[in-house]
């Protein structure tokens, strides 16, 4: 097993948020991975340099979410490819049933999806303690392109686990 396995491993079986959330319900939980994604931009409506957008990922009504690790690619020829190095742009999300955001200002995608560079080791980048986020909100993704380059779309994903009850 290595190491990210043995992370992933270890935060499904022993980790307090989830234990939180699902004590939250009050009654017998499951929890399950699962994931949110959303697209932003697209080859016919690309994201310009110097642009801002946004995208809103409804969370499902019937369950808690624990963010784990947040994955970003970009469309380069129509399919979509992994970003190792992502493109040149930054990204905020926020919380919008609690109001909260996950960084304290916009932040260059490759700080918080990982990358494969010495300097920040593994893809993904697992976050040190996943962020719970209440049933039936918003998460709110906002990106800023600051390269010299328009982006033919991008994808962000968000992985981690719903709890709730059975």
């Amino acid at each position: 097993m290595n190491e990210y396995e043995r992370r992933v491993l270890d935060l499904a079986q022993n980790n307090m948020n989830l234990r939180e959330a699902a004590a939250a319900e009050g009654r017998l939980s499951l929890i399950e991975y699962f994931g949110y994604s959303t697209q932003i931009g697209s080859r016919t409506a690309p994201v310009l340099s110097g642009e801002d957008r946004q995208a809103v990922i409804p969370i499902q009504a019937d369950s808690y979410f624990v963010l784990s690790y947040i994955i970003a690619s970009e469309v380069y020829t129509g399919a979509p490819e992994f970003v190792e190095k992502p493109a040149d742009f930054t990204l905020q999300i926020t919380d919008t049933g609690a109001g909260k955001t996950l960084y304290s200002s916009p932040t260059v995608a490759e700080l918080l999806v990982g990358g494969a560079n010495a300097y920040i080791q593994g893809i993904p980048l697992l976050l040190a303690v996943p962020r719970v986020i209440r049933p039936n909100t918003n998460v709110k993704i906002d990106i800023n392109n600051f390269g010299p380059n328009s982006l033919a779309g991008i994808f962000i994903s968000l992985f981690g686990a719903k709890v709730y009850a059975i």
